[in-house]
């Protein structure tokens, strides 16, 4: 038995609001007290934001990189030479367009998975050249990290940058 006097009861029930209630008690009063529990909505649930699908994407930007390959093994320096690195632009240049080089060939080695940012892509990727130069065979792995720009109806190569060896 309690003694006359105001009394405050929470209770707490996983899954419902807390349930406060303000009891005044009178001498030889008795009383029972069911607290109202009102259910809480459930959260909805979180989905993560929906991912684009980029496999039409990952697509293009490797047509457009074996497209540079193509070019770079038909030694066609007007497509090639303005992606390269501005430092070795005139090397290539005159390789490319030097009678003493035959049996040039060029091969896509590996091709990453583009990374993208918006309208911009990133792709690393491996080149294997090989030619002949003053009688001597020349072999270079060339590896590049690509830049691509989403153009109206394609993705386009837009410059390389060399990432090693």
């Amino acid at each position: 038995m309690l003694p006359p006097g105001t009394y405050f009861a929470t209770v707490r029930a996983p899954g419902y609001q807390d349930a406060d209630e303000q009891i005044e008690m009178r001498a030889g009063e008795t009383r029972t007290w069911t607290p109202r529990l009102v259910p809480v909505a459930a959260p909805e649930p979180r989905t993560p934001a929906a991912t684009p699908d980029r496999t039409a994407d990952q697509e293009a930007v490797g047509t457009e990189i074996r497209a540079f390959v193509s070019a770079l093994n038909r030694q066609d320096r007007n497509r090639v030479v303005p992606l390269l690195p501005p430092d070795v632009r005139d090397v290539w240049r005159s390789l490319l367009g030097s009678r003493a080089v035959s049996d040039f060939a060029a091969s896509l080695q590996s091709l990453g998975d583009a990374r993208f940012d918006g309208d911009a892509a990133t792709v690393d990727l491996v080149i294997n050249v090989s030619f002949r130069s003053d009688n001597q065979a020349q072999k270079s792995t060339l590896r590049y990290t690509g830049s691509l720009e989403r153009g109206p109806s394609s993705w386009r190569l837009v410059a390389l940058r060399q990432t090693g060896g």
